[in-house]
């Protein structure tokens, strides 16, 4: 297999698009000496053409495209692997294709996410991050994460740097509650429990890998939703891994400015683990049952008045009429103790408990009410 350099590629791309039969316009065309600044000029545009590099079978050695396409000086980036001594002949099974063409849809977390048209069902995550090792150590990551609730990656573009994932059609779980909210309709127990444990089991997965991994960014906005052929109609999957790091040693830095989801030992740079994982799931409970943003009332100007205030002991209203038991898990998810804190296997049977007790004490049509 031959791969041409990135240099070549998009006019290749075009070159064979056209002779192939199936058209495409070029006048989005990104060529190799983009910078990210200049994706900004097509998110207007209706097309973009993306060169992509997909494997056509496990991704546990997609690294070593690096080296071949001329990389940059690669330093280490797995646990116990660099790209530089990954065997050349993981290229006998990965598959390329030169170009995709994409239609903006919506930013979230740390890139750009793109549709692909004539419902092929992946999605292109356009990085905006300024380092390199960033988008490599994410690439990695999220090559090696295989669950049915974390978002599945496809392969990546260095022209421009893109990770390619599976297409989520429902999008963000803020956005489908922003919605949700605005056409006046509520959440039935039944799907405000499907994505709760949709997404503790993919916590869970990802604390339970050896060394844990934390995410570190656990918030609405980076889960996302697909609709499923059997009930309830809905899969929720964990992404956006840009910030995640293996557990080793207790860590002290804030990642984020945004301190809606952030436990308060994270905002006070005190040590924190796993566990803040946990508190930012608390909160994200209490998004499903409230369809809104927590403390809102803030505003974005008031984001340290905010970050006192959950240091302080802070957190949302829960409406009284809320069911009790899960009432009482949210509060057990964002106690100040982080020792407290159930963890996610814990919390995922917690959820199966609640469907249970409401199934059982109400009517037969409770699940589909709140």
């Amino acid at each position: 297999m031959k791969l041409l350099k990135p240099a070549t590629t998009a006019a290749a791309a075009a070159a064979g698009m056209s002779s192939g039969g199936s058209s495409a316009s070029t006048s989005g065309n990104i060529s190799s000496s983009s910078s990210h600044e200049n994706i900004a000029q097509f998110i207007q545009g209706t097309k973009i053409i993306v060169p992509c590099l997909l494997p056509a079978a496990k991704p546990s050695h997609l690294a070593s495209m690096w080296d071949t396409w001329g990389g940059e000086d690669m330093h280490q980036v797995g646990r116990y692997y660099t790209f530089l001594n990954a065997p050349k002949s993981c290229f006998d099974r990965l598959m390329v294709r030169f170009l995709y063409t994409m239609e903006p849809i919506v930013y979230y977390g740390s890139g750009i996410l793109f549709r692909k048209p004539q419902n092929m069902k992946d999605s292109v995550k356009s990085s905006k991050l300024t380092a390199i090792n960033e988008f490599r150590r994410e690439v990695w990551l999220m090559s090696d994460l295989v669950h049915q609730n974390i978002v599945h990656m496809k392969g990546y573009s260095l022209d421009p740097y893109s990770i390619v994932m599976e297409y989520m059609d429902l999008g963000s779980l803020s956005s489908y509650l922003r919605q949700k909210r605005e056409l006046g309709e509520t959440l039935p127990w039944e799907i405000i429990l499907k994505i709760a444990k949709d997404i503790a089991k993919g916590m869970a997965f990802l604390h339970n890998i050896s060394p844990p991994l934390v995410h570190r960014d656990l918030k609405s906005p980076n889960i996302l939703l697909a609709t499923t052929p059997t009930e309830p109609f809905i899969v929720a999957k964990i992404s956006d891994f840009g910030l995640s790091r293996t557990v080793v040693q207790s860590f002290v830095s804030k990642v984020v400015d945004n301190p809606t989801w952030l436990a308060p030992e994270v905002i006070s740079q005190r040590e924190y683990n796993e566990k803040g994982d946990i508190y930012s799931l608390g909160i994200i409970l209490w998004e499903l049952y409230h369809m809104q943003l927590p403390f809102e009332e803030f505003g974005i100007k008031f984001m340290s008045t905010l970050e006192d205030s959950i240091i302080s002991g802070l957190r949302p209203t829960i409406n009284p009429q809320c069911n009790a038991m899960y009432s009482s898990l949210i509060t057990k998810c964002w106690n100040e103790n982080p020792q407290s804190r159930p963890s996610f296997p814990t919390i995922v049977k917690a959820l199966e408990e609640i469907h249970d007790n409401i199934k059982k004490t109400s009517s037969s049509s409770s699940l589909q009410n709140k």
